[in-house]
């Protein structure tokens, strides 16, 4: 009788720690969601890229159609997409909500499918987290060690990336998956002698190089592979991964290779100045302060972490590390996360670097995914210390006081990224009802000539289809007849699937050109050779009378 009642309380208690893993996600997908609706529609301002890109690719991999957006190369997302769009047309076909093609319906509807899109990945993503606190919890036995290897999601890079149509919800994901598999190395030594290290490691990286290259410094996790054969299986399963996920651009991968070596290896945005170096050192600094000021609660993580790492070098030198472990198990589990510190921070530096040519904190989505196991390990190590130092000193105090400081920051972090948001939405809001209004009252009769980042479907979807190799230009010509585009890349004035003679255009009515301010200085060279007279500009958007052509 004694042991059932045992058997209840600890599945009784099993229940419980699960119910409170589970408010984490649920929290973070209701705010992601609030947050999409916050920062407005896909096709608003910049909203548009690269979700429209994805989009429009997504439907090329339906329709077996070479892919135009391959340079990251992003394949995951367009495979991932595809098969998300081609469910949800199922279910509307079943429901009888839908009586067209694939194709049209999505072109009709495009915010929809990225909706359903962005709301499966982040379902997806939920899971991930409340499945990475319940292996926390299974292997340390700690739940407050599971609670704050959740928190990160709060993060504002992870906030900012959540409620997109881009890479970064997916490699916020995949590290996810990466965390369990490391917390399994730590915990379980008979794991990192088994076949199942490896193999899973090399999906995991074939998995977030397909989704974007900049997951590379990540393969540096493959030094913790024990042994060379397992390591070889590693690199083995890590290309099968890849080649499979990035099926649809084998033809194209000199392109996409070629265009990633380049970004990497030269200096300037993306490497577009062709000139060798890893990092621009002159601007190397501002870069990274610009950088900095994005997240700067996960670079104090990282500047934390990195003493954290020093500090304890310093005492496993001077007492060595058997001080600081009580048995075997827990020498074991010391080590490998210390190691575990030192490759996290290898690895930060190794991304960092590269980045400070194009500096934008969603980049590093994929370090952030994984802040929260680093700071787990890290309360870990330093509870050894603890025990060695302060022997008096109630152990479960320090982690429940890093969980009350870490919910702290991730309120903090959350309401700062809502006010951030709300502020930039009611802005574009008011000055595109400025914008609206002017049109409406005075140049009602013109033609609309939309360019970069004009806020409208017609040219979001244009945006997706340049992207796209033109693909669907046919079938949005057809349900979208009068819309006609400036391309400020080729310098191409175009309807959906063919290009205008502007003379002749302005022969026959008066235009305006709507987009993105060309007053801004990295616009200078898109500006086209017309006659044009401002009539609004605003932080986000202008529109230009078109006097005539020159």
């Amino acid at each position: 009788m004694v042991k059932m009642r045992r058997l209840v309380n600890v599945k009784n208690q099993t229940v419980i720690q699960s119910a409170i893993l589970v408010a984490i996600p649920v929290v973070f997908i209701g705010i992601s969601l609030f947050f999409r609706y916050q920062r407005g529609p896909y096709w608003l301002f910049s909203n548009s890229d690269p979700e429209y890109a994805y989009l429009l690719n997504s439907l090329n991999v339906i329709q077996s159609n070479p892919l135009g957006h391959t340079e990251h190369p992003g394949t995951l997302l367009h495979l991932s997409g595809a098969f998300i769009i081609t469910a949800a047309y199922f279910f509307q076909k079943i429901a009888d909500l839908v009586d067209s093609t694939i194709i049209e319906a999505v072109l009709r509807e495009p915010e929809l499918y990225l909706q359903i899109i962005n709301s499966t990945i982040l379902i997806l993503t939920g899971v991930s987290i409340f499945l990475v606190g319940r292996s926390v919890l299974i292997l340390s036995k700690s739940l407050f060690l599971a609670l704050i290897i959740q928190i990160p999601c709060f993060l504002a890079t992870a906030l900012a990336s959540a409620y997109r149509v881009s890479p970064e919800p997916l490699l916020f994901l995949i590290s996810q998956a990466l965390a369990i598999i490391l917390l399994f190395y730590i915990y379980e030594p008979a794991f990192e002698r088994s076949n199942k290290f490896p193999i899973l490691l090399g999906i995991i990286f074939g998995l977030g190089v397909a989704s974007k290259y900049t997951f590379l410094p990540t393969l540096l996790f493959i030094l913790l592979v024990p042994t060379i054969k397992q390591k070889l299986i590693t690199i083995g399963v890590s290309i099968v991964t890849f080649v499979i996920s990035t099926s649809p651009i084998i033809a194209q991968y000199p392109k996409t290779f070629s265009w990633i070596y380049g970004a990497i290896v030269n200096k300037g945005y993306y490497g577009s100045t062709g000139e060798p170096g890893f990092v621009d050192l002159v601007t190397a600094q501002t870069n990274f302060q610009f950088l900095l000021n994005q997240d700067k609660i996960f670079f104090g993580l990282l500047f934390i972490s990195l003493f954290v790492f020093i500090l304890l070098g310093f005492l496993i030198k001077i007492w060595n590390l058997n001080s600081f472990v009580i048995d075997e198990t827990n020498f074991s589990i010391v080590r490998k996360s210390y190691i575990l510190l030192a490759f996290f921070l290898l690895i930060s530096f190794v991304q960092i670097v590269p980045i400070l040519k194009q500096p934008s904190v969603h980049y590093l989505v994929s370090l952030v995914s994984l802040s929260g196991l680093i700071v787990s390990i890290q309360i870990n190590l330093i509870q050894n210390i603890i025990k060695k130092f302060f022997s008096g000193f109630k152990l479960k105090i320090f982690p429940a006081l890093c969980l009350i400081l870490c919910v702290a920051i991730a309120v903090l972090s959350t309401k700062t990224h809502s006010d951030a948001l709300l502020n930039q939405y009611n802005l574009y809001q008011q000055e595109l009802g400025d914008l609206q209004s002017l049109v409406n009252h005075r140049y009602r009769e013109c033609a609309q000539i939309s360019y970069y980042r004009s806020s409208s479907q017609e040219y979001a979807l244009k945006f997706g289809d340049f992207f796209a190799l033109g693909s669907f230009s046919h079938p949005l010509q057809k349900l979208y007849p009068n819309s006609y585009f400036y391309n400020i890349w080729s310098r191409q004035y175009e309807s959906f699937n063919q290009p205008i003679d502007i003379k002749t255009f302005l022969n026959t009515q008066c235009a305006i050109l709507r987009g993105t301010p060309l007053s801004l200085p990295q616009y200078e060279p898109y500006i086209p050779t017309l006659n044009l007279e401002t009539v609004f500009e605003s932080s986000s958007e202008a529109v230009y009378r078109i006097i005539s052509a020159e």
